[in-house]
């Protein structure tokens, strides 16, 4: 632990107990630098085995991306200065939402066939974790073949382009906090890849805010037991209804 603090010849003060994660332990290190100053870092550390090693190392590539466009973690800056290095989307490592992985460690030209691919994924997730629902699998179908490439194609094609925007990626109230010293709001807890700015703050309409939210409310319905699957069923209802109400009566009507 020592030989990874940045300065060469720190000395450790102390190490504390600090925060909480509902998946590994977090603490606080403070340290004297060579010029005699005090520096406080955070550690986080995961028993997870292979999922708390991608979980960690996802979250320090995201971090350090985020960090190296805009150190005060700003997210119209991170938005706005960051550049995909392969100008597609995705991310280069795996990066995880809680202690799931996501589909991010790929390169996508389409932001449709990456957010399809995302969803796909944590479908998948959720059934292994439920097991198979008919009716659910259906709906699922649906926003995956239909809902998705009619609501984001239209997004990169006829001359209309997007930029592939750095994210945090699992952004909710639980990864933001204040300052101390500052007072000045930060996010930590990231799991970054290059993406559409709307998905971070899910979309700007109802329509989009809907299709964004999924993944979240998908995670949610592996991660913690409640009636959240059955309320993932009743958003992609919502979204099959607004946007081909015509095939979801047809699939609604097929025996079996």
């Amino acid at each position: 632990m020592i030989s990874a603090l940045p300065y060469p010849d720190s000395k450790v003060l102390s190490t504390n107990n600090y925060g909480m994660s509902l998946w590994g332990q977090t603490g606080k290190i403070t340290a004297e630098l060579p010029d005699g100053t005090t520096k406080h870092y955070f550690l986080t550390t995961a028993n997870l085995g292979d999922t708390g090693h991608a979980m960690i190392l996802g979250e320090y590539e995201s971090l350090k991306a985020i960090h190296a466009v805009s150190p005060n973690i700003r997210l119209a800056d991170m938005h706005k200065k960051s550049q995909s290095p392969t100008g597609k989307f995705g991310f280069h490592v795996t990066t995880c939402h809680a202690k799931l992985r996501q589909m991010t460690d790929c390169w996508e030209d389409s932001w449709a066939a990456l957010c399809r691919k995302q969803l796909a994924h944590m479908i998948e997730l959720e059934e292994v974790k439920h097991g198979e629902w008919p009716e659910f699998k259906i709906v699922c179908q649906l926003i995956l073949d239909k809902v998705i490439p009619r609501l984001l194609e239209p997004l990169q094609s006829n001359g209309r382009s997007i930029k592939p925007c750095l994210v945090h990626g699992d952004l909710w109230d639980e990864n933001t906090a204040t300052d101390m010293a500052t007072g000045e709001p930060f996010i930590f807890d990231a799991g970054s890849f290059y993406a559409h700015n709307e998905y971070e703050i899910r979309g700007s309409g109802m329509t989009e805010n809907l299709l964004y939210s999924l993944r979240f409310d998908l995670g949610t319905a592996i991660l913690i037991p409640c009636n959240q699957r059955q309320i993932v069923k009743e958003n992609m209802i919502i979204l099959c209804k607004k946007v081909f109400p015509n095939e979801l009566a047809c699939f609604a009507e097929k025996p079996g």
